[in-house]
């Protein structure tokens, strides 16, 4: 097995929650750390330069998302299903049955959620700099709904690095 092993058998780590949330920055360094496959947000690549999408869009990128992810063990998700469930509903007021199959199909043993308390920063790609809380509840509510284990992160980077490897049971880096 490449990279390192957990102790508690997770071989699918993915990180969620609302723009902005430190979500990309943490789910990089935990894959370089663990020396795990990482996967990268679809949506960024295929969104990057296009003055607006569709709802057929998120269709496709919620499928090329889970794909994305598919069979690779162990892994470390940057989004999953869920982030783009909820940006659906939000955007389009729906939820598609083809979203919501890709939801049903994806799993990850443990989701980390990345609660956005630090200073938003602008980027082409984001749409919600003024109700990240409200986006946050949505996103913990999701969760518990539908059983998923996670755990919350919040503070400074540092302070979710840290989080991160005490609920993984790793140590800290030297």
């Amino acid at each position: 097995m490449n990279g390192i092993e957990m102790k508690n058998n997770l071989r699918r780590i993915a990180f969620t929650g609302p723009e902005c949330s430190g979500k990309t920055t943490l789910s990089l360094w935990l894959a370089t750390h663990l020396q795990w496959t990482y996967v990268p947000e679809f949506a960024r690549t295929f969104l990057e330069g296009k003055p607006s999408y569709t709802h057929s869009d998120l269709e496709y990128i919620a499928k090329k998302q889970l794909e994305s992810s598919h069979g690779k063990e162990p892994c470390v998700s940057d989004t999953e299903m869920m982030v783009i469930k909820i940006w659906e509903e939000e955007k389009f007021g729906l939820t598609s049955p083809k979203i919501m199959t890709c939801f049903e199909e994806d799993h990850h043993d443990l989701y980390f959620l990345c609660r956005p308390d630090f200073e938003w920063e602008e980027d082409p790609l984001r749409e919600n700099p003024n109700d990240r809380e409200r986006l946050f509840e949505i996103y913990l509510n999701q969760l518990t709904f539908h059983a998923k284990p996670f755990v919350i992160l919040d503070g400074a980077i540092s302070t979710r690095k840290s989080t991160l490897l005490k609920h993984l049971d790793l140590p800290e880096l030297t």
